[in-house]
């Protein structure tokens, strides 16, 4: 069984990086006095943001996720996201769980939860959980490079895709493989 994400919450925008953007784009100065320029900077990232976590299977800024999916039985479920600060509440086939006794370890580049009563096989699961660094420097440097270079070629319409291109590149040694069976 694997949960799905279904609804990222958005990422603060004081955690946003806009000025390493605006400096990365050449923008010249006072382009933040410009009406509505600082939001699509910001709505272009938080987009950036999305693409390259869902690639690296990280949350790269904090916030907070939900996520759906089927239990596979047993006291164990995993989070496709790491890091995982905090996980807000769990339900199954609708009804609240409580998460007293419950643990969360960490399981190389996911997140075990391991709870204190076992889960009926086939019960719909909804976890809510916070992911994601705190801040913009706590990001790995090749993910932060990939989500400017994602945000440059969403603000500059490059239509060579290059730089989409390159960001795939830069996200590639961060992605977790899933080996074995289907």
């Amino acid at each position: 069984m694997t949960l799905d994400v279904t609804n990222r919450g958005e990422v603060a925008e004081a955690a946003l990086p806009v000025d390493a953007l605006a400096v990365r784009l050449r923008l010249p100065v006072g382009w933040d006095t410009e009406a509505g320029r600082w939001a699509r900077l910001a709505e272009v990232l938080r987009a950036s943001l999305a693409a390259v976590g869902a690639r690296a299977g990280e949350a790269l800024l904090d916030h907070e996720a939900v996520l759906e999916g089927r239990a596979p039985g047993g006291r164990l479920l995993t989070v496709p996201l790491a890091p995982v600060s905090e996980v807000v509440s769990l339900e199954v086939d609708g009804v609240p769980v409580g998460l007293e006794g419950a643990v969360r370890e960490r399981d190389g580049a996911r997140t075990r939860l391991c709870l204190a009563r076992a889960l009926v096989a086939g019960a719909r699961v909804r976890l809510v959980v916070r992911a994601g660094r705190t801040a913009w420097s706590d990001v790995p440097a090749s993910l932060w490079e990939a989500v400017l270079l994602e945000a440059e070629a969403l603000e500059g319409g490059d239509p060579s895709d290059a730089l989409k291109a390159a960001a795939r590149r830069l996200v590639a040694p961060c992605r977790v493989l899933r080996l074995g069976r289907a």
